[in-house]
């Protein structure tokens, strides 16, 4: 499995630099350029949700009876950044990430059963919570508005 994973790793490096290569480094660079600083925020802010899932994530599995050296915060915090990682960079139907989440908690000692319901529960959680958001989104704009047209009416 290790020669997979060292294959996998050159063959995105070659690729990578081959895309650049291809499309130059100076429109890259412009772009990033354009961007600014204000790109690298994005990384600071981003692990403050994902944070906040890891704090969910442990409470599920404390509740789960997890053994106390499962839960240590890095772990959890490193598991989440690769459950996201593949949901986001693989076409996996969003499921992959919690697949691999819970077959590398399980390789650290985790009970499968305890394990798998937590993520369960969590992405059950998520999805309830995105939807109340964007329903929250919905009415705020109905509300600002004042309009309930569609965007056929116009």
């Amino acid at each position: 499995m290790r020669w997979a994973v060292r294959v996998a790793l050159i063959l995105g490096t070659v690729l990578g630099i081959g895309l650049v290569l291809r499309e130059g480094l100076g429109p890259i660079l412009a772009l990033l350029g354009a961007a600014g600083w204000v790109l690298l925020w994005l990384v600071p802010l981003h692990l403050l949700p994902l944070l906040l899932d890891v704090v969910g994530w442990r409470t599920l599995l404390r509740s789960g009876g997890a053994a106390p050296s499962l839960l240590g915060p890095t772990r959890l915090l490193v598991i989440a950044a690769v459950r996201e990682a593949v949901n986001r960079l693989l076409p996996v139907a969003n499921i992959g990430g919690e697949i691999v989440g819970i077959r590398m908690l399980c390789q650290a000692g985790g009970e499968v059963a305890a394990v798998a319901a937590s993520v369960v529960v969590e992405v059950l959680l998520t999805i309830i919570s995105q939807l109340l958001f964007a329903a929250a989104g919905v009415l705020l704009l109905l509300h600002l508005t004042g309009q309930v047209g569609l965007a056929t009416d116009l």
